[in-house]
């Protein structure tokens, strides 16, 4: 759900009923109205060219360019490095497996020389 032209206590109220359903809200603002629903939010988004230093020191991300097509940009690269990292983890998980369960397996059954 998109809402513009809120007013700045408004955000603070429409960030905080969507958290207690649940939900993983981003706020974006420039001004120092912006700056309570900027740290309320999971993810803030401050826009760096117009906004205040308030609302910089407030949000997670800063815009640096004041294009909203550099959010939809930074989150497709964060989900490629999230997924990275998920196969990487696999990847180390499932060969460590095959090294650790010898000596697991030794230790569970007890053999004389283990003790």
């Amino acid at each position: 759900m998109v809402f513009a032209r809120v007013r700045p206590g408004h955000k603070q109220r429409i960030v905080a009923a969507f958290q207690h359903l649940g939900q993983i809200v981003a706020a974006t603002g420039y001004g120092v109205n912006d700056a309570p629903a900027l740290k309320q939010a999971d993810i803030g988004v401050a826009i760096d060219l117009t906004g205040t230093d308030v609302a910089r020191e407030a949000a997670v991300m800063v815009l640096l360019d004041d294009s909203f097509a550099s959010i939809v940009a930074s989150v497709e690269l964060g989900r490629s490095v999230y997924a990275n990292i998920r196969k990487f983890i696999i990847y180390i998980f499932s060969h460590n497996i095959s090294e650790i369960a010898p000596i697991l397996l030794t230790a569970a059954i007890a053999f004389p020389w283990c003790r």
